[in-house]
């Protein structure tokens, strides 16, 4: 996740993403990181989601708040004393984003794998400026 902290001190990023897509951010489906002071874009964070597992849904609603505040896993709405909100609906699947033929999963280059798949860590970063995540 690229995250941009300049404000002299850490901060937490916390998400909740509805990988059940029943439209409710849920307590099981939120993940936290401390973004230390001088965190730059090319320095990505990683959430790790721990209360998931696989899942059939073409996309998810993620909601991303990064505070000074520790946010419990219910706080999904409500006030916090400073931060920014950001909701976005992410893919969840194995997708093929090239416009070349990627037909083999899990095959590292030869004739017919262009790693244009999710699960090849194709690319998606042009897709959604803020998020990627890879299930």
């Amino acid at each position: 996740m690229p995250v941009y902290n300049n404000t002299g001190s850490s901060v937490n990023l916390s998400a909740w993403l509805d990988w059940d897509n029943n439209g409710q951010f849920e307590a099981e489906e939120y993940a936290t990181v401390v973004v230390p002071h001088g965190t730059v874009v090319g320095n990505p964070m990683t959430l790790t989601f721990t209360g998931i597992s696989a899942a059939n849904v073409s996309t998810a609603a993620l909601r991303l708040r990064l505070s000074t505040d520790s946010l419990a896993n219910t706080a999904w709405g409500g006030g916090a004393s400073d931060g920014e909100v950001e909701d976005h609906y992410i893919p969840v699947g194995d997708f093929d984003f090239g416009d070349a033929n990627d037909v083999i999963a899990g095959t590292a280059g030869g004739s017919g794998d262009y790693r244009s798949r999710l699960v090849d860590n194709g690319t998606l970063s042009w897709h959604y400026k803020f998020v990627v995540f890879r299930c």
